[in-house]
């Protein structure tokens, strides 16, 4: 989920709930929040929607793989 589609999803949908994504590297938002944040999205969020096309993925299958990549980095 590392390409700039679903970066611009993301930003949009956090913006759209007031929360710039820029406050993470300026340090007003931490990782924690950021994840609860993305995890509570609705299903209409922009970013799930980048990446189901005809309904291939659901949110929680999205959230897997999120999770699995951010456990490979460590």
């Amino acid at each position: 989920m590392g390409d700039d589609i679903t970066a611009e999803a993301l930003e949009v949908d956090l913006l759209a709930g007031g929360v710039d994504l820029l406050d993470l590297y300026r340090g007003g938002l931490s990782y924690r929040r950021l994840c609860a944040l993305v995890t509570h999205l609705p299903d209409d969020a922009a970013v799930w929607s980048a990446h189901r096309p005809g309904g291939r993925y659901s949110t929680v299958e999205l959230l897997l793989v999120a999770l699995e990549r951010r456990i490979t980095v460590l």
